[in-house]
């Protein structure tokens, strides 16, 4: 069992039930049949549920590798089974590496949220998905540096200009995506 990710899963879940209820309250369909204001938040917060779940039950699945005789006799194959399994070694990791992953990522998603209101949302979200990419994950290369880039005024353009959904510009407007 991880229970990291069981734990992680649950509170996905949690928040997109909450976000479920207010969304549900919004129009789903506007007028003409069209998408209406509560379309994406319903979408995504049941999505959240849902892949909450996924993520708690799959979290409460063993991690090794269960090798189980049948008949009292343990052939060669299920010996190499058993063996090929990694066991950790060496010492326990030191410094951030000891902090659990989703502990990092909230606290990653809690300090971009105090910078989105001074930064406006591209800013933060850089600085969120950068933060994410090399500081949680430990991804090297410039790949994460473009998505990085590239995903926050992608998802400015569409909630913007296409949505017509007004996203956080933080203390300085200067009008240049949402900066």
């Amino acid at each position: 069992m991880r229970r990291a990710d069981v734990v992680t899963g649950a509170v996905v879940s949690l928040v997109g039930l909450l976000a479920l209820v207010p969304a549900l309250g919004m129009g789903f369909f506007g007028p003409g049949g069209g998408v209406g204001p509560g379309f994406f938040p319903v979408v995504l917060s049941a999505a959240l549920a849902v892949l909450g779940g996924v993520l708690a039950a799959q979290g409460t699945r063993p991690q090794h590798v269960q090798v189980r005789a049948i008949g009292g006799a343990v052939s060669d194959v299920e010996k190499a089974a058993k063996a090929a399994v990694p066991v950790p070694e060496g010492p326990p990791p030191s410094g951030v590496r000891r902090v659990p992953k989703p502990a990092l990522v909230w606290a990653s998603f809690a300090a971009c949220i105090g910078l989105m209101a001074v930064t406006g949302f591209v800013v933060a979200a850089v600085a969120l998905l950068l933060l994410l990419f090399y500081g949680v994950e430990r991804k090297r290369g410039v790949l994460p540096a473009v998505a990085a880039l590239v995903v926050p005024l992608v998802l400015y353009g569409l909630f913007v200009d296409l949505l017509a959904i007004q996203l956080p510009v933080g203390l300085v407007d200067i009008g240049l995506l949402g900066i």
